[in-house]
């Protein structure tokens, strides 16, 4: 029987590990058995309906590491904001089986939580893991007892990427493949999985946050491995490098390549999106091809996953399915949501970001939902997994175990739960049940008579509504995250989409929609908009005040109560740049020699246009709700938010904790930096004291290369008329 259906799926799912449904087969490492996020379970998902329900959910501190099993025991890494530790649950209970201390904990930066980010590995009775200050343990599954460990910084100085050591290892025979990123010939490390002693290191290269794989390629079994740059395959028994391929501007920081036919590759490169490549050996010699590529298909933490000619990815926030022959686009869905994904039997299991579990089958022609479950309250950023007929997911502060009901199906996320007693939502249910001449009636005559949108009830219950063509609409603002998207729903058989909210009676925001995923414009049924600015660009958007909202007043104040302005420019020799101030100096400054003290305000010309600080500072020093101030407001810089440090090709990226483990010599004067220090969420001004260091290492990345080149020969001139191109 399992001979036959590896027959039957071969031409369509050549990697995967096929199981029943009440026969458990493990989840053992990063995106499963196959390191590919596929297991072929029959019978899970009955295709005449299923539900969701929480089997079990237990607290669970911080962390990104994924969740392995085998043997009825879940492990996955965890913080308690003091120190980080490995964790053992029974796959079936939830209850706690053993706990390994790895160390202090590794702190967040740049809007990352604490805790580890690798994923265990397990084979037979040992658990393999790596913490994020690059220490590799090896522990007994049942006990959680040392059986041996190896410091990569320590014992192979190995440099520390930005968000620490985030790479799970691999096991290939007895050999664990440990992606280290050593400046020397070290990019992989092979270790004997039963003493920790390394076997062998090969390849170049810069490591972040890949993963090695495995599988057969033109019937050899390899070890694929990306750093920045480069692909490497080798032999897993002894580290040889079989061949290398370098991808044009290199590839993305998550790439973990996938084997998805016994010729073929996809990978993630940073330029140019999905590539599919296509290995040839010819006499004993590799040759790479790249077979398509697709850039509009864009940087994700979610692997890709590969059902015979179809691949399902997220591209930025959307879900999409590609052609495996062509590498074009057959859809993108907005829903359900930006996440995490495995694919198990025909369906796809999504963990989002928000909190929801969500199963769809696959299907080339949309994405079609099948159940919905809301898990977690907290952000998950963890692929889900899946052992024994459940599924397993985490957040940042709780793990749970998932199971499947047949026979019943449950309604999706984007129901809506709002009060009954809304007047909008009432409408929309008599639009529902009409028929499409009659909804048309309903639609036209309820436009008309509504004079102001959106739509304000009573409660403070708000009713965003766009009437127009489009495929998709999502609404971003204020109230839900101005670099968030929610998408709208469409009443059927119309062109009206609607989103409700409840809001303060006394708040305003700012608004605007997303039309067919790409495009931002203002509410059309909203006259009013406001500019403000966005990442330091000034946009327009529409503006919706609640019926108990006032706007701010100020007071006509009298030349005594007012402060001055005056401009003054710097020019820095390091930046080779000039910077404008406008500095506001409050009332009577003129005319005292008291000392004042001084705040400096980055983005001061926006402050000025968008918030009219000085007069803000006028008010509140007259009605002494602040102490009187001299107040620096920082000009925009014209050539971008950040100054970029170009170190013999290379940006500096950040400045991780080990860094300072490194430092070799200090001077004995200090120097003061007042200035911008570049985060994820934006500037952060920051005043530092520090001696001159000289640092041993520090981590950087290549410098993006543009590929655009003039063109050979001048554009052609036509001369003969005025109106020529």
């Amino acid at each position: 029987m399992y001979k036959l259906c590896c027959i039957v799926f071969f031409c369509f799912w050549p990697f995967v590990s096929i199981s029943n449904a009440n026969e458990p087969s493990s989840w053992p490492a990063f995106m499963g058995p196959d390191r590919n996020g596929l297991v072929a379970a029959r019978g899970v998902f009955a295709e005449g309906g299923f539900s969701l329900k929480k089997d079990w959910i237990v607290d669970l501190g911080s962390g990104y590491s994924g969740i392995s099993i085998a043997q009825n025991i879940a492990v996955t890494m965890y913080s308690d904001h003091q120190s980080d530790y490995v964790l053992a649950l029974n796959a079936t209970t939830g209850k706690k089986i053993w706990q390994y201390l790895l160390g202090p904990t590794y702190k967040g930066h740049g809007n990352s939580q604490d805790g580890p980010l690798s994923t265990p590995s397990i084979d037979q009775n040992v658990v393999f893991c790596l913490s994020p200050f690059a220490n590799l343990v090896a522990l007994d599954l049942a006990t959680g007892d040392l059986r041996w460990q190896v410091d990569l910084i320590k014992e192979f100085n190995a440099p520390a990427p930005h968000w620490g050591f985030v790479t799970s290892p691999l096991l290939c025979d007895g050999v664990l493949v440990v992606l280290a990123g050593l400046a020397e010939n070290g990019l992989l490390i092979g270790f004997d999985s039963r003493t920790g002693e390394k076997l062998w290191q090969g390849g170049h290269d810069v490591v972040r946050y890949q993963s090695p794989t495995r599988g057969l390629l033109n019937g050899r079994d390899v070890v694929l491995a990306a750093g920045d740059e480069e692909l490497f395959c080798l032999n897993p028994k002894t580290g040889e490098i079989l061949w290398q391929y370098a991808a044009d501007g290199g590839f993305i920081d998550s790439n973990t390549p996938l084997i998805i036919s016994p010729d073929k590759i996809l990978v993630q490169t940073a330029q140019n999106g999905l590539q599919l490549l296509g290995i040839q050996e010819v006499d004993g010699t590799s040759a790479v091809d790249i077979i398509w590529e697709n850039s509009r298909v864009n940087r994700s933490y979610s692997l890709p996953l590969v059902y015979g000619d179809q691949i399902y990815v997220y591209s930025g926030r959307f879900l999409s399915c590609i052609s495996t022959d062509t590498g074009q686009i057959n859809w993108k869905s907005r829903a359900p949501g930006d996440g995490f994904m495995i694919g198990v039997g025909q369906y796809l299991v999504i963990l989002t970001k928000q909190g929801w579990i969500h199963v769809a089958a696959t299907d080339p022609q949309a994405y079609k939902e099948n159940a919905a479950l809301k898990l977690f309250d907290d952000l998950a950023w963890t692929h889900p997994s899946f052992y024994d007929g459940k599924i397993y997911a985490r957040s940042y502060g709780q793990i749970a175990c998932i199971g499947v009901d047949k026979g019943k199906r449950i309604a999706s996320s984007s129901s809506s739960a709002l009060a009954s007693q809304s007047n909008f939502l009432n409408w929309i249910n008599k639009v529902k049940s009409a028929n499409p001449e009659e909804k048309s009636i309903l639609v036209n005559q309820y436009m008309a008579e509504t004079k102001t949108f959106p739509i304000i009830e009573p409660d403070g219950l708000v009713h965003f509504v766009y009437q127009g063509d489009a495929d998709d609409l999502a609404l971003s603002g204020d109230h839900v995250g101005l670099w968030d998207e929610r998408p709208m729903q469409r009443l059927e058989d119309t062109d009206i989409f609607y989103a409700s909210y409840y809001l303060e009676l006394d708040a305003r925001l700012k608004y605007r929609y997303i039309k067919n995923l790409e495009e931002k414009i203002l509410d059309p049924l909203n006259p009013i908009e406001v500019e403000d600015t966005m990442g330091g660009e000034s946009e327009f958007f529409s503006w919706l005040t609640m019926p108990n909202w006032s706007a701010a007043t100020f007071a006509v104040l009298d030349q005594s109560h007012r402060g001055g302005i005056e401009t003054r420019y710097m020019t820095s020799t390091i930046l080779a740049d000039q910077r404008g101030m406008d500095i506001y100096l409050p009332p009577g400054y003129r005319q005292t020699d008291k000392d004042y003290p001084v705040a400096y305000l980055h983005m001061g010309k926006g402050a000025q246009q968008f918030g009219a600080i000085n007069r803000v500072v006028d008010q509140l020093i007259k009605d002494k709700k602040i102490e009187a101030l001299i107040l620096v407001l920082v000009h925009e810089n014209a050539s971008g938010f950040y100054r970029e440090e170009l170190v013999r090709g290379a940006d500096l990226i950040g400045t991780p904790l080990t860094t300072f483990s490194q430092v070799s010599l200090a001077d004995d004067q200090s120097g003061i930096f007042n200035g911008i220090c570049g985060a994820e969420s934006g500037g952060v001004p920051v005043s530092a004291v520090s001696p001159s260091l000289l640092i041993n290492q520090v981590e950087v990345q290549k410098k993006t290369k543009s590929q655009e080149r003039p063109p050979i020969l001048a554009v052609p001139q036509d001369t003969s008329g005025p109106n020529t191109l």
